[in-house]
C-alpha cells in the first residue's frame, strides 16, 4: 500500500490528535488501562509515574478517552480504544524513521515519536515542505505565516529531531529529512482518528458543544384552544 501523502489532512485536525495524546501522563495510562482493563486511580498510579495522576484523569475524560465508573474504576472509552491504531503507526514510524533505535521498547518509541512531532509548528511545516523539494528560509516562514523570530526556534527544534534538513551553500535552504518524509501513515492514523472521534476542539480554539436536544414530537396534534365565551352586550343610556 503506497504511503499516503503528507498534505491529506489539514495540519490543524493532526494537532488536534497530538495534543490530546501526546499531554504528560495521557499515553501511558491508555497503554496501561489497554493492557490491565478498568483499574482504580490507587492501581493506576502504580504503573504510571505522574503526580497529578487525578488531575490527568480528569482531562482525559473530558477529552473522550476515558470513563469513570461508579465503583471508581477507569475504564477505556471507545476513542480511547481507537487510539491502539494511532499509537501504533507512530511508534512503527519512529522505528523505520530511526532503526538504530529499533531495538528499544515500544512505550520509547512512541514516547519518542510523540516529542519530535508536538513541536510548535511542526505540521504546518512539514506540509509546507511537502509540497517542494527545499525551499529558502525566508520564503517557508512566509507561506507558513509564522514570525521571523518563532521560526528560526522551531526550525532549530526541528533539525535536532532530525525531521528537517538545512543547507547554506546558497543561504539558508531547508527540505524534509527522510524521516519527515515518510510520515504519511502516521499523519493518516491521527487525522482518522480525531475526526472519529473529534472532542475536544479546543486546540483549534473551538469548545466542542453537544447538540441540544429536541424535544420528542407529539403523538397526536393539540386540541384547538376553547373559543372565549362571548360577553353580553353593554346597555345603552
Amino acid at each position: 500500500m503506497p504511503e499516503p501523502e503528507l498534505t491529506t489532512h489539514p495540519a490543524a485536525l493532526i494537532d488536534q490528535a497530538l495534543n490530546r495524546l501526546a499531554t504528560p501522563g495521557t499515553s501511558p495510562a491508555l497503554l496501561t488501562l489497554r493492557r490491565l482493563g478498568p483499574l482504580p486511580v490507587e492501581s493506576l498510579t502504580c504503573h504510571v509515574l505522574q503526580t497529578d495522576l487525578d488531575a490527568v484523569l480528569v482531562r482525559m475524560q473530558k477529552d473522550g478517552l476515558v470513563h469513570e465508573r461508579a465503583a471508581g474504576l477507569w475504564t477505556l472509552s471507545s476513542g480511547g480504544h481507537a487510539a491502539t491504531g494511532v499509537h501504533r503507526q507512530l511508534a512503527a514510524w519512529h522505528q523505520r524513521a530511526f532503526p538504530s533505535a529499533s531495538t528499544r521498547p515500544f512505550t520509547a518509541h512512541l514516547n519518542d515519536a510523540l516529542e519530535r512531532l508536538t513541536r510548535p509548528g511542526a505540521t504546518r511545516i512539514i506540509q509546507q515542505l511537502a509540497q517542494h523539494e527545499q525551499m529558502p528560509y525566508t520564503r517557508l516562514v512566509e507561506d507558513t505565516g509564522l514570525d521571523a523570530e518563532t521560526a528560526s526556534s522551531q526550525l532549530r527544534g526541528l533539525h535536532r529531531a532530525r525531521l528537517i534538513d538545512r543547507t547554506h551553500r546558497y543561504g539558508s535552504v531547508i527540505a524534509l529529512a527522510p524521516a519527515g518524509r515518510t510520515l504519511g501513515s502516521a499523519y493518516d492514523a491521527l487525522a482518522t482518528w480525531q475526526r472519529a472521534y473529534p472532542y475536544p476542539m479546543e486546540a483549534a480554539g473551538h469548545r466542542h458543544r453537544v447538540p441540544p436536544r429536541l424535544a420528542p414530537m407529539p403523538s397526536r396534534p393539540p386540541a384547538p384552544p376553547a373559543p372565549a365565551p362571548a360577553q353580553p352586550p353593554r346597555p345603552r343610556r
